[in-house]
């Protein structure tokens, strides 16, 4: 799920041709999404708490 983090270049397709492009940084959009899937894994465990 987070594999993409060790990734350091991104392949961009051009007209002409490919080329790599290197990661600067994460936009706002990668850190809601981060927080979405830590409160989706907390609410899995409140969820499997109370069951039990």
């Amino acid at each position: 799920m987070l594999s993409f983090l060790f990734y350091e270049k991104i392949l961009v397709r051009g007209m002409p041709e490919n080329i790599y492009v290197k990661i600067s940084g994460y936009g706002f959009g990668y850190w809601v999404w981060l927080l979405s899937v830590i409160i989706l894994i907390a609410d899995i465990f409140v969820l499997i708490k109370k069951k039990i």
